[in-house]
């Protein structure tokens, strides 16, 4: 919309606008105002450790060659490789490609690096709970919850979404297969904290 882009002068969303003070799109500046202007729940622990292995998580979950990015990359790769039969139309996939630097030789790597992320949010999973925290709600559990959607969409009366979007997502499963326990995890969290539909 050009509207938003005009207002924001940025190109992706979200984009949190704040009084006078520049946009915001990255996903640490934003936790950041967050944690700054206070709230009910603070999503950042404070003991350092914790806040540590948090940013650490949530970059290996939305930072460049993270999971999102890994998965977008092999969802290009699909979407090429089967003339747009599997992932995203073959025209969004050329875009998406320009934008995550696809490369065909990238693609083992960005599986390696999905499955090591599901991995390590596996195990942290399994050392407390019902959080990622033990007992308490982080913004870790609301990073890892929204991107589970992108592996396992929930269904169309709980997160509309275009045909186009939900089609690209769902022809991925069996490619990219979340471990259950993530998605069990993403449900707990939006039963309890995020709201429905999305």
């Amino acid at each position: 919309d050009k509207e938003v882009k005009a207002w924001t002068r940025a190109r992706n969303a979200p984009a949190v606008m704040f009084d006078d003070e520049p946009a915001r799109t990255h996903w640490a500046d934003i936790l950041e105002l967050a944690e700054r202007l206070g709230g009910e729940v603070p999503l950042v622990p404070t003991a350092v450790d914790d806040r540590v292995r948090l940013v650490g998580l949530a970059h290996e979950i939305m930072g460049e060659n993270g999971l999102l990015w890994s998965s977008r990359l092999v969802g290009i790769e699909a979407s090429l490789a089967t003339e747009g039969a599997r992932g995203f139309p073959v025209p969004i996939a050329r875009h998406l490609g320009a934008r995550y630097g696809y490369g065909a030789h990238l693609v083992d790597r960005a599986r390696r690096r999905v499955g090591e992320v599901f991995g390590a949010l596996s195990a942290m999973l399994a050392s407390g709970g019902p959080y990622y925290f033990g007992d308490r709600l982080t913004a870790l559990d609301l990073y890892s919850a929204a991107a589970m959607n992108v592996f396992a969409p929930p269904p169309e009366e709980l997160c509309p979404m275009l045909p186009v979007v939900r089609a690209g997502f769902e022809s991925m499963r069996g490619d990219l297969d979340v471990p259950p326990e993530l998605v069990a995890h993403r449900d707990f969290v939006y039963e309890r904290q995020l709201e429905l539909p999305i």
